[in-house]
């Protein structure tokens, strides 16, 4: 008896997951991609202080100017990607959440959009690593966290 009632409970779990669509997947995923990446900005906080302490030395101050450049075009990649990628992928899984195509266009977009995000935050760490004090390095970090905070992944499902 235990057996043929694990069996429809099984069924039904099946079946449940089988009316989770494309686009509620994608995103429980990428919710999930999102805070891990977010968790990384706080490790990449921790490492410094780890290996440097509190200790800070004057870099050279065009390298803080290269990869502040540098910085600005990851910037403009999320905007971009932002743009032609996650909104309009996002608009059509509004209409048909059921589409796979537009599911990965926007997954993708999304990652695109962390990576550049945490390129920014890399290039604070590499700043620390170096020596340079917070008041600059610090701005890589603040830029990037506010990058990846503002891709948060969301859709605008319309009720089925």
């Amino acid at each position: 008896m235990f057996a043929k009632n694990s069996g429809v409970a099984a069924r039904a779990i099946d079946g449940a997951h089988r009316a989770v669509n494309a686009a509620q997947a994608t995103q429980k995923y990428m919710r999930v991609l999102h805070i891990v990446f977010l968790l990384t900005v706080v490790l990449y906080l921790w490492v410094p202080w780890m290996l440097v302490g509190g200790q800070a030395t004057e870099s050279p101050f065009v390298v803080v100017l290269v990869l502040g450049m540098v910085a600005l075009t990851s910037v403009a990649a999320v905007l971009f990607f932002q743009a032609r990628r996650v909104r309009p992928a996002a608009e059509q899984l509004r209409l048909r959440p059921d589409d796979a195509q537009a599911a990965a266009r926007w997954r993708t977009g999304l990652i695109l959009c962390f990576a550049f995000s945490e390129t920014i935050v890399l290039f604070g760490l590499a700043l620390r690593l170096l020596g340079a004090p917070w008041k600059f390095s610090g701005v890589f970090y603040a830029v990037g966290a506010l990058l990846l905070l503002a891709c948060r992944p969301k859709l605008e499902l319309l009720p089925e």
